[in-house]
């Protein structure tokens, strides 16, 4: 299985920024803004192995084909660039779940 070099755009840095003003803001604790931070960074990474076998998804014709990691109430979308691994956006996808923070 190929690993993928992973880069984080600009904007996916931004939503996480945030999200993560969100998190500390709700809950009053940095530890677990901090631990969301980490805990996406690893799936992020853990994706990185064969980032390329899952479903493209594209939004609108003309698109890139994105790929999507559900994590929590969260979707993360990314493309395949070379040997790279775009992590483009994270989203809140508008559905509560039961993973926890």
């Amino acid at each position: 299985m190929k690993q993928f070099k992973v880069r984080l755009t600009e904007t996916f840095l931004g939503d996480m920024l945030d999200i993560m003003f969100y998190i500390l803001e709700k809950s009053g604790s940095s530890d677990v803004s901090r631990r969301f931070y980490n805990e996406v960074l690893s799936t992020i990474d853990d994706r990185s192995f064969g980032a390329d076998s899952y479903e493209a998804y594209h939004p609108y014709p003309g698109s890139p084909k994105y790929r999507r990691i559900y994590f929590g109430n969260y979707i993360i979308f990314y493309v395949i660039e070379d040997n790279w691994m775009d992590v483009r956006r994270i989203l809140w996808s508008g559905v509560e779940n039961s993973k926890k923070l």
